[in-house]
């Protein structure tokens, strides 16, 4: 539920102040990963139900449920609850004064609020971890804080020369208060945290992170025909050291519209022709507040005393990741029909701010280091066209494409991000996510015995010998993909006729190998008969005999062989259709007998659609890193939902 609510009030003609206003609120259910991890998993003659057509209880005794854990999904679902709700209040007030016919003050400001709580539940009727006890947690965040922008703009509008700026002031503070409880040992029937009995715990944490900016920036143009724009900020967070917590950015660009030359005017197939050029300089600071400080945990007891443990390591030289940006661009327009943009970039960031692994010897895994840099580099292009235009019938139809290319630098030592086992390598010359594992070749077509190959390397680590090996131990990790696609874009088109009218949007991406962790575990070659396994696809096929070429190793010869490697190494490449939607404008005599303004109607579809060769639920993963998450692996994700809507659209 969403409402908002707009005010402007004209106090003169040098006064105007707006009031936006917007509350929004939210409920729904979510699920949880364990019974996402087991419906995958189940054997397909499990019957889930009863003879009454009721989710089955299982537990480890049953002897009619084959499935190796011995957990029925659909019966914890029934005995679970997994909800959230939350609200949004977001309170704009904006003032613009009109100094003189070339100056003026604005001055934006927001407050905004906003609240989310979980609540998960599992009742002592549920098979599995809390058979018997049932489990309760409840949390809630509260995230408030403001932001204000006060900007002091001048613009001289000459026929020859115009110059046009502002100069401001720039902050921002949030707050995040966080609050939960948990426990264990509920009486059947109820689901709040005071009834839980046992196994108590209350964790909470407030974080709060500022940022202040100086803004200023200044526009010349010449006839129309020279654009030139220089800009200049200087930030200051709260998440950096003091003596690291200011930057300072400076930016540059130029612009010829050379379709308003007199020169130009004499042809008629262009009508748009623009070349321009930028270089700047910008930061990046969201990782999170207090990552440079050394920290202390307070939530254990000793002594019936609150006892601190050590949490986090000190990054006390911590500090703002950089990137020098330039771009070239050119924009054409064709015939008033067609219209092509391109550009050309090239970017450098330094000290980038990445989770690096610390000796065992620290008693840490990982902490936030500013290390190397990454050169990337690509091109985009953006095409424009109106194919059909009359009276009755217009056809147009865009596509974009984009393509990057990356380099890592200055990084002493190779650097391994791992989660669940699975591997990522940063490297001097290497690129950004590349898996490194062992590399599988397959299976031996005289044993039916996996195969990964081994390298040797002399004394400057070069390679000198590749040899294939069915002893898992002597496989070696080498670079084997990426996560990172070689191109990716998308298209759409939209045809009207009178007033039926149809739009479809589409997206691709090409290149990027995904790490199929789903599969890894269900493929599982025998070591698991009691899980489930994937319809296979086609041309896979399971080695029998002596002289078999085949892609899955015997089952009696398979020592290891789903142990991370590049045999669930998929092409992730996609063409997906995100959105179709057809819509329909009724006559207007037959609006206006209804005594209507407007009426319409339309029906739309999203994820209708995916094209790919990967073998899973969907081939569409995450490309950033985080705590939990690895860039380019799918885990035992929940499919995407195809989600239908109809609207109807009245105008009084």
């Amino acid at each position: 539920m969403n409402v908002h609510a707009n005010t402007t009030y004209h106090f003169s003609d040098k006064v105007r102040v707006d009031n936006n206003f917007n509350i929004s609120a939210n409920q729904g259910t979510s699920y949880d990963y364990m019974d996402m991890y087991y419906a995958y998993l189940a054997l397909p003659w499990d019957n889930p139900y009863d003879a009454n057509g009721d989710p089955l209880y299982v537990d480890g005794t049953s002897t009619n449920w084959w499935s190796r854990d011995k957990i029925n999904p659909l019966h914890t679902i029934k005995n679970s609850k997994h909800e959230y709700k939350g609200f949004d209040v977001n309170y704009d007030l904006v003032l613009d004064y009109k100094i003189t016919k070339w100056l003026s003050f604005s001055t934006s400001n927001r407050l905004s609020a906003s609240s989310t709580k979980s609540h998960d539940f599992v009742s002592k009727l549920a098979a599995g971890t809390y058979n018997g006890k049932g489990y309760i947690n409840e949390s809630n965040g509260l995230n408030y804080g403001g932001i204000t922008t006060d900007l002091l703009k001048f613009n001289f509008d000459g026929k020859v020369h115009s110059f046009s700026g502002l100069i401001g002031f720039e902050g921002q503070q949030n707050r995040y208060e966080y609050l939960g409880a948990e426990g264990k040992g509920l009486p059947e029937g109820f689901s709040v945290p005071n009834v839980a009995s046992k196994e108590l715990l209350i964790h909470g944490y407030n974080d709060e992170i500022y940022m202040q900016s100086f803004i200023s920036q200044f526009n010349y143009n010449f006839k129309q025909k020279y654009f030139l724009t220089g800009s200049y900020r200087i930030d200051a967070t709260s998440a950096f050291p003091s003596k690291n917590r200011n930057a300072h950015f400076p930016s540059v660009s130029a612009s010829w519209l050379v379709s308003n030359e007199d020169f130009f005017k004499s042809q008629n197939i262009l009508n748009m022709l623009k070349v321009r050029s930028s270089y700047g300089l910008t930061g990046m600071k969201d990782i999170g507040a207090y990552k440079y400080m050394g920290l202390f945990n307070l939530n254990t007891q000793y002594n019936s005393e609150s006892a601190a443990t050590p949490y986090q390591l000190a990054s006390p030289n911590l500090t703002w990741e950089k990137t020098q940006q330039f771009n070239v661009g050119l924009d054409l327009g064709f015939f008033n029909r067609v219209s092509l943009n391109v550009d050309y970039y090239r970017n450098v960031t330094k000290d980038l701010l990445i989770q690096v692994a610390q000796p065992l010897s620290m008693g840490f895994e990982k902490k936030w280091e500013n290390v190397g840099k990454v050169n990337n580099h690509g091109l985009e292009l953006t095409l424009s066209t109106i194919l059909v235009k009359t009276s009755d019938f217009e056809w147009t139809f865009d596509v974009t494409y984009g393509t990057n290319s990356n380099k890592l630098q200055g990084i002493n030592q190779p650097i391994y991000q791992t989660i669940n086992g699975i591997s990522q390598i940063y490297r001097n010359d290497g690129e950004l996510y590349v898996f490194n594992m062992p590399k599988w070749l397959g299976v031996d077509v005289q044993t039916g015995a996996p195969l990964w190959e081994h390298l040797e390397k002399d004394e400057n680590g070069k390679v000198i010998s590749r040899t294939a090996t069915s002893d898992y131990a002597q496989a070696t990790p080498q670079e084997v993909g990426h996560a990172l696609p070689k191109f990716q874009g998308g298209f759409n088109t939209f045809l009207k006729y009178k007033g039926l009218s149809l739009s479809m949007n589409f997206s691709y991406m090409s290149g990027n190998d995904v790490y199929n962790f789903t599969r890894k575990i269900m493929d599982s070659d025998g070591h698991e008969p009691y899980y489930n396994l994937p319809e296979w696809k086609d041309g896979w096929s399971r080695w029998e005999k002596p002289g078999d070429v085949a892609t899955h190793p015997s089952m009696q010869n398979s020592a290891l062989s789903t142990e991370n490697s590049s045999r669930y190494l998929e092409d992730g490449s996609y063409l997906k259709m995100r959105n179709v939607t057809l819509r329909y404008e009724i006559p207007s005599y037959i609006v206006k007998k209804l005594k209507l303004e407007g009426l319409a109607v339309s029906f739309s579809g999203d994820n209708l659609l995916t094209l790919t060769n990967y073998w899973g639920q969907d081939p569409e993963v995450t490309i950033t890193p985080s705590s939990y998450a690895m860039p380019g692996v799918s885990d035992f994700k929940y499919p995407p939902n195809k989600q239908y809507l109809f609207t109807l659209e009245l105008k009084f």
